[in-house]
């Protein structure tokens, strides 16, 4: 249920506040600056609402951190071996990068930002991957956990791989990077001056 009502700003300048019961007690969202905006934003709230995919503003501020803490005790069925990939993707690029950082502050360009650091730092493709993978992980439960609405980490997997690839050496005259080269299905492998 949400009410739009119109109010003045101690500067003397009209705004619109949407009221909602999201929890059975009454929240707003205040400064919108036409009606028009304040109707688009009550009918979002009241789709939302309405089909259970509302997420609270405030579920978002746990941190990365404490999901992965969360997450990584729930592991109990998982081989050591995946255990102790994960642990190491978190100690060495995702826990220092993000562990601080609210689950609802991760934006896709910061994680872009972040895959293009590990890939100029000589991070491997798989090393990328194996991070990422965490991340996604992460998301992923902030989503099931309705804690966010959708997750930032998507889509990015291959781009990793791909930036990741991209680094392999160009090749030089008499050297072979096609069949018994030492690429054989890279996209790049080709024949130099016609022999290998």
């Amino acid at each position: 249920m949400t009410a739009i009502k119109k109010y003045a700003t101690s500067r003397g300048e009209t705004r619109w506040r949407v009221r909602y019961t999201p929890d059975r007690s009454y929240t707003d969202k205040r400064g919108l600056l036409t009606k028009r905006d304040a109707l688009l934003f009550a009918n979002a709230l009241d789709t939302s609402l309405g089909n259970g995919t509302y997420v609270f503003p405030s579920a978002g501020r746990v941190t990365v951190g404490a999901l992965y803490e969360t997450w990584s005790a729930d592991r109990t069925r998982v081989k050591s071996t995946t255990v102790a990939k994960s642990a190491s993707a978190w100690s060495a690029h995702v826990g220092p990068k993000w562990a601080e950082t609210a689950v609802g502050d991760l934006r896709p360009s910061a994680v872009r930002a972040w895959v293009g650091g590990l890939t100029q730092a000589g991070a491997g493709a798989a090393t990328i991957e194996n991070a990422l993978g965490l991340l996604r992980a992460l998301t992923d439960m902030a989503v099931t956990d309705q804690r966010i609405p959708s997750s930032p980490v998507g889509g990015d997997q291959a781009a990793a791989t791909q930036a990741s690839i991209s680094r392999l050496p160009e090749p030089s005259a008499g050297r072979c990077l096609g069949k018994g080269g030492p690429y054989p299905d890279h996209p790049k492998a080709r024949w130099i001056n016609g022999h290998c």
